[in-house]
């Protein structure tokens, strides 16, 4: 039976028809794979997208100055180690601000409860501080001449002059000046000025800090004593005059 042969005809329509169904299982297993993936991607997408949102929304209030909450960390994975770094360093933060607001208040304190009068400039001879005793001395509000030359603020021509020469020709070494100025109620006062250069931390010049220090009591008391010593030598002095003489004699 070697030269037997068995032939199968199929019609070419059920051959077409099996075709399209298998090209068609395939392709709506492709697209529901792919509509799996999309999905997938997406939900991991949302996912980091809306962390690294909220992660930069509080590293935006943070550099604004404005305290922000702690990031909720729901994962163990990457998204939630970061957010648990970012707070960690949210933490540290907030804990070095506090302390840079605590210290700030405390110098702020310090300064206006000193006696002397505290003054500082910049290069330009702006008004940077001044604390209150300051405002005082020579009258001026720190409010209004902050950010401007502090000279047009000064009334008494003495301290305009003194601010207007000396401030000129401060180099690396302080200058002392003894300044008379009359106030309001037409009345002399005396004050020692002590002017020298405000440096930054690599010791570069960027300002001028003047300490002003009222030392009328001091002049009258030395007045005082010059008064006394003159005369205690004067009425000494006659008598001790006529015992010469007669002793002479």
């Amino acid at each position: 039976f070697s030269t037997i042969f068995f032939s199968v005809y199929v019609p070419a329509p059920a051959i077409i028809a099996q075709q399209n169904k298998a090209l068609i299982a395939v392709i709506c297993g492709l697209l529901l794979i792919s509509a799996i993936i999309i999905a997938i991607f997406f939900f991991i997408l949302k996912r980091i997208t809306l962390s690294l949102t909220q992660i930069t929304n509080a590293a935006k209030k943070i550099s604004k100055g404005q305290l922000t909450s702690p990031l909720k960390v729901t994962s163990n994975d990457e998204i939630g180690l970061l957010a648990q770094s970012f707070n960690n360093m949210l933490n540290n933060v907030q804990t070095k601000t506090a302390e840079l607001i605590h210290e700030k208040n405390r110098s702020k304190m310090i300064l206006a409860q000193l006696p002397d009068g505290i003054i500082v400039t910049d290069l330009s001879h702006k008004l940077l501080l001044a604390n209150r005793a300051a405002e005082t001395m020579l009258e001026f509000s720190t409010d209004r001449a902050k950010g401007q030359e502090i000279i047009q603020y000064l009334k008494d021509e003495n301290l305009q002059a003194f601010f207007s020469n000396e401030l000129k020709f401060i180099t690396d070494s302080s200058v002392v000046r003894n300044v008379s100025i009359r106030t309001q109620h037409n009345v002399n006062e005396y004050y020692q000025i002590t002017v020298a250069p405000l440096l930054d931390s690599t010791y570069q010049k960027n300002g001028i800090i003047t300490v002003i220090r009222n030392v009328t009591n001091e002049k009258n008391i030395q007045a005082m004593k010059e008064s006394f010593l003159r005369t205690v030598t004067h009425e000494l002095k006659t008598p001790l005059v006529s015992i010469k003489g007669f002793l002479e004699t």
